[in-house]
């Protein structure tokens, strides 16, 4: 009878997505450990778990360890994601961890590295080289990345903290399609008693430099730039050039395609498709045709709206005005630009004021999106500051199921996404 392969002995027959691995198999016995590094980032497995992920600064971003997965933020904090069973269904809770329980979790990921190095360097552990066309990581490489790993000790993860508080406001609204793109925040705000405040070229430069300063190599695995606040576009379009030139001069964009398999990437070269952006509530001026092919040309390939759907207007900077979504969407497809629709879904609970579910189905069905434009439906729960008597669930609602409905026929037809989404995926 055969004995089934660990998780570290797949991935390094078969880890097409780590174009360099290695394994480490103990002398003594036990299972085999993996290492691997892929485009802007590193992995190790022990055995089936725990396993570890890392940037190739060495800070490490995300891990399993029976039973939970744990996320490490940009800004230094750690959350914790259970899935327990509840009848039939599986669960997600997500927790932040206080700083005790924090630190010791980065203890443990710092101590589990220098236990491998110590194992490299006293010869407990053989190397085994992976099948062709992958490359072995070899020991000297294998040193280099655990000392990185290794690198990042209590006072590291602390001026990690501060250098974040220097360089970033407070957490902007990222949209689905933001989370795999590098934040820039060319609005920040509100700070305490005011409202947001608009970076002039100067001061955006210095930021988007503190941003390379601040993640170093782990800028590489980021696909996009978010180009963040709620007028990030609505601006004097000259501003606005200035902002998307500032950008992608820090932050150059690829000059072409990614090739159809992102392992063949080279795994320090970053490789950026183009810029987002969200517009909210603001009472700056709608960019013009002009305008918006100006933006085109620097690099802006997606816009993203907030609408409502049976809840409370709302006067945050997650919806758009109404009379605004049009005129923005019909600008930005003119120009090229994809469209992301966010939906606000009020609970169940709360009367539809004024048919508002039907009326957001019709405006999103008139905006003319296609193919590579998205639609997502979110809870009204979990809105930014969204108050208690607001918190009844949106997701697998009776409006949600009628927003699915209304707008089946733009995914058969004209390809549009139209998906549910949990904002608290969000990771900034």
């Amino acid at each position: 009878m055969s004995v089934a392969e660990t998780e570290a002995e797949a991935l390094l027959r078969h880890g097409a997505l780590y174009p360099i691995r290695q394994g480490l198999l103990p002398v003594d016995g036990g299972p085999l450990a993996f290492v691997g590094i892929k485009h802007g980032a590193a992995s190790i497995y022990l055995g089936d778990e725990p396993s570890y992920h890392f940037d190739l600064e060495g800070r490490w971003h995300r891990c399993y360890s029976s039973p939970s997965h744990y996320l490490r933020r940009l800004d230094g904090s750690t959350q914790a994601i259970d899935r327990p069973r509840v009848g039939r269904n599986m669960r997600l809770d997500r927790r932040t961890l206080d700083p005790s329980e924090a630190d010791r979790l980065d203890a443990s990921i710092r101590a589990m590295a220098l236990g491998l190095a110590d194992r490299i360097a006293s010869g407990s552990v053989t190397l085994v080289d992976p099948p062709p066309p992958a490359r072995p990581i070899g020991a000297d490489g294998l040193r280099t990345l655990l000392g990185r790993v290794s690198a990042w000790d209590a006072s590291a993860w602390a001026e990690h903290r501060r250098r974040y508080r220097s360089t970033y406001g407070p957490n902007p609204f990222l949209p689905p399609d933001g989370l795999d793109a590098l934040v820039l925040q060319a609005t920040v705000g509100p700070p305490a008693g005011g409202g947001p405040v608009h970076r002039n070229p100067e001061a955006f430069e210095r930021h988007c430099r503190d941003v390379a300063g601040l993640l170093g190599m782990g800028v590489v695995p980021y696909r996009s730039l978010f180009l963040a606040g709620p007028d990030s576009l609505r601006r004097p379009a000259d501003e606005v050039e200035a902002s998307l030139r500032i950008a992608r001069a820090v932050f150059p964009l690829a000059e072409g395609p990614a090739p159809p398999r992102r392992s063949d990437l080279p795994v320090e070269r970053p490789h950026r498709e183009g810029i987002h952006a969200f517009v909210g509530r603001s009472s700056g001026p709608i960019p013009g045709p002009e305008d918006w092919g100006r933006f085109r040309a620097l690099g802006l390939r997606r816009v993203a709206v907030g609408i409502e759907a049976g809840d409370d207007p709302g006067s945050d900077d997650t919806t758009t005005p109404p009379e605004d979504v049009g005129p923005i969407a019909s600008g930005a497809k003119g120009a090229g630009i994809a469209v992301s629709v966010v939906t606000w879904i009020g609970p169940d609970g709360i009367p539809d004021r004024d048919g508002s579910t039907a009326s957001a189905i019709a405006l999103v069905r008139s905006l003319g999106l296609g193919k590579g434009d998205h639609v997502y439906l979110v809870g009204g729960e979990e809105r930014p500051g969204a108050p208690p008597d607001r918190r009844a669930a949106g997701r697998g609602s009776a409006r949600e199921a009628e927003l699915m409905e209304g707008l089946i026929s733009l995914r058969r037809s004209d390809g549009v996404k139209v998906l549910p989404y949990l904002v608290s995926k969000q990771g900034f």
